[in-house]
């Protein structure tokens, strides 16, 4: 008994810690991470999309629309696995589009949007250039220390339980995306 007390008063004793921990992180500019997740770079444009990686074996997740534009990786999350997309703007000396990449389902398009993450928490970083992603429905795919994919859908595909991979009629065949010019 007298040990589960001392336990109890231990574990109360680290939240004055872990609070001041966060409030330091977030006042250095560095963004919050979120459950299980790694702190974010900052966002100058303000827009972040959230797009969730389906997990294998796992119930299908819906896939997210985002607005045609310029992205780049700023932080990731889980569960679920989930990466965080700041819009950005083009920046000459960097690639436009950036075609390919893994983890994607068949029917769609892997693109690759850079990783911007912070690798030194105690200075903010911000997301200041990014490849271009057509509009259009996503899902997350596989995660590299420079480049993410991200999976491209022109319409939003099925969310009804049909097993990675599988045709659906929510499935484009995929065309070239349209690149600005």
């Amino acid at each position: 008994m007298l040990a589960a007390v001392r336990t109890r008063k231990a574990r109360w004793a680290l939240v004055p810690a872990l609070l001041t921990a966060s409030f330091a992180l977030i006042a250095s500019g560095g963004g919050a991470a979120q459950a299980g997740g790694v702190p974010s770079a900052t966002c100058p444009s303000g827009t972040r999309v959230n797009i969730t990686i389906p997990e294998a074996g796992a119930p299908v997740h819906p896939a997210v629309h985002v607005d045609t534009g310029f992205y780049a990786l700023s932080g990731f999350f889980w569960p679920p696995s989930t990466l965080i997309a700041c819009r950005t703007s083009f920046k000459a000396g960097h690639p436009v589009v950036r075609p390919g990449g893994t983890g994607c389902h068949q029917g769609a398009l892997p693109l690759q949007i850079p990783s911007e993450l912070p690798t030194d928490l105690s200075t903010a970083v911000a997301v200041d250039w990014g490849t271009f992603l057509p509009g259009g429905w996503y899902f997350g795919g596989s995660r590299g220390p420079d480049w993410a994919t991200v999976c491209w859908y022109a319409r939003q595909p099925a969310n009804d339980g049909t097993p990675a991979g599988a045709p659906t009629t929510g499935t484009p065949a995929i065309a070239a995306a349209s690149v600005p010019s």
